[in-house]
C-alpha cells in the first residue's frame, strides 16, 4: 500500500510540476530569507568582536575623558606621579577618503614606543617592512592603511592620500598596509599613525582622546578610586555591551523579517497542500476502498509534505548562503554608519545557523501540511467520492 500511495503522490506532481514549484518555492525562499538574515547577523556580530578585540590587545581598562578629549599632561601624570608603567595614550578619530563620498574609516594614532605592553602592532607589519612603525614617528604626515582599504584604493607604499578630518582635507602619504592578526577572519586594523602626526591631522595639538591601561585589580582600585582631574576609568571591552544595546533593535528587526518570510512560505506550503488533496480526493477515496488505513494515508501524505519539505529546505539554505554574502555588507555598513566608526569586514558566521534554518524549514512544512494531511485521512470513502461532496 505504500508503494501505491507513493507512486500515486509522484504521478500527480509530475502532472501538475507548477504546484509542486509552488511548494517548493515558498518555502525555501522563506528558509533562505531567514538564513540570509541571520548569516549577516552573527557574522556582523562576530566581526566587530574580532576587530574590537584586535584593537583592544592586552588592554584591561580606559582612562577617558569627562568631555571631549583630554590634555596629554595626564599621560604624565599617569605614568610619572601614578607610577603605571603599562599605558599608552590614543588619538582616535573618524575620518573620510576624498574622491570617495560616505566612505568613513576610523584613524588610531598610537605611539609606537609604548604599544608593546598592550597591542603588538608590530607583528601584523608586513614581511621586509619592519620599519614601518619607526618611519611613523620620524615622518611627518605618513599612514599605514588596512589591507582591504589600501587594496579599494590602489593606494601603494609612497602613494599619497587626501583624507578629510573634521571638515579640512589633509595630505597623507602611504608607508605600506596592514594586515590581520588572525589568519582564518578578516578583523582589521584602523588606519594608523603616530600619534603626532594624528594631533596634527586632527588640529587637537596636545590633546589626546584617552588613555589605554594594562592594569591588576590594586592598581584598578586605586586609579578608579582617585583618577586624573576630568576623567573617569572604565574597563576596556565595553563596546561589546553598548553595541549589543545599540544594535539589538537593528538585529531583531532582520531577524522578524526573516521569519516573517518563513511564515508566508508556511502559508504557501498549507495552501499548495490543500489544494493538493482536495485535486485528489477521488483518488484518494478509491485507495481508501481498496483497503488503505486512515492511519497509511496520514502517514503518505505527511512523508510526501517532509519530503518536499527536505528538498525545498536544502534550497533555501544555499539560497541563504548567497544572500548574506551581499546582505553582511549591507549589515556592517549600516552598523558602522549609524552606531559606530569601526573598520570591521565580514567574519566567518556560525555553522548552527544552518541547522537552525532546517529544523525551522522541515518543522514549518510538516506543520502545515499537517491539517491537510489530517483531512485526507478522516474523510470516509463514500464523502470523497461523491462530487457533490
Amino acid at each position: 500500500m505504500t508503494r501505491l500511495l507513493n507512486r500515486s503522490s509522484l504521478r500527480f506532481y509530475r502532472r501538475h510540476p507548477w504546484q509542486l514549484g509552488l511548494a517548493i518555492a515558498g518555502i525555501s525562499l522563506g528558509v533562505g530569507v531567514f538564513v540570509g538574515v541571520e548569516l549577516a547577523n552573527d557574522s556582523a556580530t562576530r566581526a566587530f568582536e574580532l576587530s574590537a578585540a584586535l584593537v583592544r590587545g592586552q588592554t584591561s581598562h580606559r582612562l577617558l575623558p569627562i568631555g571631549a578629549d583630554m590634555d596629554e599632561a595626564v599621560y604624565r601624570e599617569v605614568v610619572v606621579d601614578l607610577n603605571i608603567a603599562s599605558a599608552a595614550p590614543i588619538v582616535e578619530a573618524d575620518v573620510g577618503i576624498a574622491d570617495h563620498p560616505g566612505l568613513r574609516v576610523p584613524l588610531l594614532g598610537v605611539d609606537p614606543t609604548e604599544e608593546g605592553t598592550l597591542r603588538s602592532f608590530a607583528a601584523f607589519a608586513p614581511a621586509g617592512q619592519g620599519g614601518n612603525l619607526a618611519r611613523l614617528m620620524t615622518e611627518p604626515a605618513t599612514v599605514l592603511l588596512p589591507q582591504s582599504l589600501a587594496h579599494e584604493l590602489g593606494a601603494g607604499p609612497g602613494s599619497l592620500l587626501t583624507l578629510q578630518v573634521g571638515g579640512h582635507e589633509r595630505v597623507v602619504r602611504v608607508l605600506g598596509a596592514v594586515g590581520n592578526l588572525a589568519s582564518d577572519v578578516r578583523a582589521e586594523p584602523p588606519i594608523l599613525a603616530d600619534i603626532a602626526t594624528a594631533q596634527e591631522l586632527t588640529g587637537q595639538l596636545g590633546r589626546i582622546s584617552r588613555i589605554d591601561l594594562r592594569l591588576d585589580a590594586s592598581e584598578a582600585e586605586r586609579l578608579a578610586a582617585m583618577p586624573p582631574r576630568g576623567t573617569i576609568l572604565v574597563p576596556a571591552g565595553t563596546e561589546r555591551a553598548a553595541f549589543d544595546e545599540l544594535a539589538s533593535a537593528f538585529r531583531t528587526n532582520l531577524t522578524a523579517l526573516g521569519l516573517l518570510a518563513l511564515v508566508v512560505g508556511t502559508f504557501l506550503i498549507y495552501s499548495t497542500m490543500s489544494f493538493a488533496i482536495l485535486q485528489r480526493r477521488a483518488t484518494l477515496g478509491v485507495l481508501r476502498a481498496i483497503g488503505v488505513t486512515p492511519g497509511q494515508l496520514l502517514g503518505a501524505v505527511l512523508v510526501e509534505t517532509a519530503t518536499l519539505g527536505a528538498v525545498a529546505t536544502a534550497l533555501g539554505l544555499l539560497l541563504g548562503r548567497g544572500l548574506a554574502g551581499s546582505l553582511v555588507d549591507l549589515v556592517l555598513r549600516t552598523i558602522g554608519d549609524i552606531y559606530f566608526s569601526n573598520g570591521v569586514a565580514a567574519a566567518q558566521p556560525s555553522p548552527w545557523i544552518y541547522v537552525e534554518g532546517a529544523v525551522l524549514g522541515i518543522a514549518a512544512t510538516l506543520v502545515a501540511g499537517a491539517k491537510p494531511a489530517l483531512d485526507a485521512a478522516r474523510a470516509t470513502p463514500a464523502a470523497v467520492l461523491r462530487r457533490a461532496e
